[in-house]
């Protein structure tokens, strides 16, 4: 059982100013047999002890505390308890639909949204909720891999993140709950379809420690990141990688041609970092070489790519992949 307190009966400071200056307001999930009503920032649900309990083990272990009676007894409203949890709204508004609605709110068959995501996997750690955890955690590769098999098929789909926003609250979530697994990925998309103004502006908007520590990794690692793209790019000049083929069939256009290629496959262009993408995606990239020259960078770029993933979490001053493990696991 869990020795945090994630169940405060009392609001933090930043909540309790909120609900001063907020009025109360029901949530859709008001049911009239509920026998408990949670509050998340202005917002109140009255839902079930049986239902909480059954998917959680800190509502479970609360609910079975017997509470005493009199003037020191919590709030209530019309009989029923009020817990102010320090959550958000939108949050707990996202896991009790799932409690309720189950396969009637969210497809799970599909993509699940950013702001769902994020939800299920901060309830699902703070309040032990095994079911919410796993599924979260099973949904996370598909924009935040963590083996390069999955990050190929990551490209497979059109990607639902917000580079320029919900990145960033990846890492923040990474970071919060222990998520090692995605952080690799996500610094590495963060650093790619920012700039470096993009970057720096996020520690002037954030100022808490944990913001401050994502930027600098972040400007770390961008560098790191460049650095290494450089040097597959000097390797292959040395090993005249970047010359038309023996086999090339107009060598006075592929000459220019290939080495534009090569440069497009490692871009370090500030705020169109490369993606280390599969081969698949960047071939049909329009480079304009004959076959065999651009049959010649495959297996050179796929080489480099290998080595690339596998120093990834290193940029970012994180230990290698075999040792990112997710809720400190």
């Amino acid at each position: 059982m869990s020795e945090n307190p994630p169940l405060k009966r009392q609001r933090t400071d930043d909540a309790q100013c909120a609900s001063e200056t907020q009025p109360l307001q029901r949530s859709r999930f008001w049911f009239d047999d509920g026998n408990v009503i949670l509050q998340a920032e202005n917002t109140q649900f009255r839902v079930h002890r049986s239902v909480l309990s059954l998917y959680s083990n800190i509502f479970k272990a609360m609910f079975s505390v017997p509470h005493p009676t009199g003037t020191t007894t919590m709030p209530n409203v019309d009989g029923c308890p009020v817990i102010a949890l320090p959550d958000n709204a939108s949050d707990l508004e996202h896991v009790l639909s799932i409690f309720y609605g189950n396969i009637r709110s969210y497809d799970m068959r599909k993509r699940m949204p950013m702001d769902l995501l994020t939800a299920i996997l901060r309830f699902g750690k703070k309040y032990e909720i095994d079911h919410l955890c796993k599924e979260g955690l099973e949904r996370l590769p598909f924009d935040f891999a963590n083996t390069l098999q999955k990050w190929d098929m990551s490209f497979d789909e059109d990607p639902q993140t917000d580079y320029s926003l919900q990145v960033h609250n990846v890492l923040q979530l990474g970071c919060e709950l222990s998520i090692l697994s995605c952080l690799p990925t996500a610094y590495l998309m963060f650093v790619a379809h920012s700039n470096l103004d993009t970057i720096m502006k996020r520690s002037t908007d954030y100022g808490g420690a944990m913001d401050r520590q994502i930027i600098s990794r972040s400007v770390l690692g961008r560098d790191k990141l460049i650095q290494a793209y450089l040097e597959v790019l000097k390797g292959w000049a040395q090993e005249r990688l970047l010359t038309p083929s023996q086999q090339c069939s107009s060598t006075s256009f592929c000459s220019h041609k290939k080495l534009l290629a090569s440069q497009s496959l490692f871009s370090t262009g500030d705020g169109k970092i490369s993606l280390l993408e599969p081969w698949r995606v960047v071939e049909t990239s329009n480079f304009l070489l004959c076959e065999p020259c651009l049959e010649s960078l495959r297996v050179p770029y796929q080489k480099a790519r290998q080595g690339l993933w596998a120093d990834l979490p290193s940029f970012f001053g994180l230990p290698p992949w075999e040792e990112l493990k997710d809720f400190d696991a």
